[in-house]
Order: C-alpha cells, then structure tokens, then sequence
C-alpha cells in the first residue's frame, strides 16, 4: 500500500510539473501570436493545441483532487473553481 501512495504521489506531482510547463510554453506562444503582424500564414493552431493540452491536464488535475498555488485557473475562463 505504501509503495501504491509513493507512486500516486510521484505521478501527481509529474502532472502538476507538465501543466505549469504547458502553460507557459501557451502563455509564450498567445504572446508572439498576438504580437506578431497578421498574415495570410498566420495560425494560431500551436496556440489552441496548448491550451486543449493545459485544459486535458488540468481537468485531470481536478479529478485527481490535487493543489497547487502555481496553477492559474484564470488563464481558461469557463474554469470559474479555484485551484489552490
């Protein structure tokens, strides 16, 4: 049973890790999209690939019941909980 928990634990905090580099990896990637000069090649596909990545793990984040003061859940708007 310890050696279950040990796991979970180490799984849970591999989740919290990889969402808040996913959301930074969006955050960079909304601001070089919103900056740059609109053209005909513009796409914003990586920006919505990241945030449906950030919004996968962090629905996941929520049903595992897990906490963390790093998360920003202001950053997808129709997440209205807190995650702290």
């Amino acid at each position: 049973m310890f050696k279950q928990h040990k796991l979970r634990a180490e799984f849970d905090a591999a989740l919290l890790a990889e969402i808040n580099v996913i959301r930074e990896e969006w955050q960079r990637e909304q601001h070089i999209a919103n900056a740059a000069v609109p053209t005909a090649w513009s796409d914003e596909s990586d920006v919505q690939i990241l945030k449906a990545r950030y919004e996968l793990l962090y629905s996941e984040a929520r049903r595992r019941h897990l906490h963390s003061h790093t998360i920003a859940p202001g950053l997808i708007s129709h997440f209205t909980d807190t995650f702290n």
